[in-house]
């Protein structure tokens, strides 16, 4: 379904395949595959000196692509908020009709504010048909403040997600020993769900959670 510039998928994917933007061949295969969202990466999978090849491939995609059905299976991971390529990467994703970003790194819900502030600058109907964010915790602080973000519903915000192996990797654990880590991370993700329209699933990690509105 098509809101202003951006499209939503009818029901909230059950399965993710991550690909790198910069990666034309891969890209293309992943759109071709039975997963219910792709998600482009523009961070972690695409090298520093790839990063602009990245936006450039995104924006090729959405040229050539000829069924908006493609597309409204597409998010894109975005660098975060304090990276030098944020600006650059929202100037692209406001400019083509995705189905959201995923924001990495997420540690409050001015983060997910400061994705929809951006693309306003873009995109004039910004605040009516506001961008689908899936943020992406994988810090210790944004583990802590998975319930401040459930609450505070920060405009676009559609779901939750568990990044484990950066959040392990951070705490300094090994994968052998953070089972009681992860579980703890679980815990504080989910309670968010209940009576504030999120409940949780996750592209990178075993968990996220999704809005609440209806889709299944």
């Amino acid at each position: 379904m098509s809101n202003g510039g951006t499209t939503t998928p009818p029901l909230f994917p059950r399965s993710f395949l991550f690909v790198p933007a910069n990666q034309p061949r891969l890209v293309e295969k992943a759109l071709g595959s039975p997963a219910d969202a792709i998600i482009v990466d523009l961070e972690d999978s695409v090298p520093l000196d790839h990063k602009s090849a990245g936006r450039s491939e995104l924006e090729r995609m959405a040229r050539s692509s000829s069924d908006s059905a493609v597309l409204d299976r597409v998010f894109v991971r975005i660098n975060g908020i304090d990276a030098p390529w944020f600006d650059e990467d929202l100037r692209v994703v406001a400019s083509i009709p995705i189905a959201g970003v995923v924001l990495p790194k997420v540690e409050r819900p001015a983060d997910v504010s400061r994705v929809q502030d951006g693309v306003a600058r873009h995109r004039s109907d910004a605040r009516q048909n506001p961008l689908a964010i899936i943020a992406l915790l994988e810090t210790p602080l944004g583990i802590l403040k998975a319930a401040d973000l459930a609450v505070d519903r920060p405009l676009g915000l559609m779901a939750l997600a568990f990044g484990a192996e950066d959040y392990r990797a951070r705490m300094g654990v090994s994968a052998a020993d953070a089972g009681a880590l992860i579980d703890f991370a679980r815990v504080m993700i989910a309670p968010g769900s209940p009576g504030t329209g999120r409940s949780g699933a996750c592209p990178e990690g075993p968990f996220f959670t999704r809005s609440g509105d209806g889709r299944e």
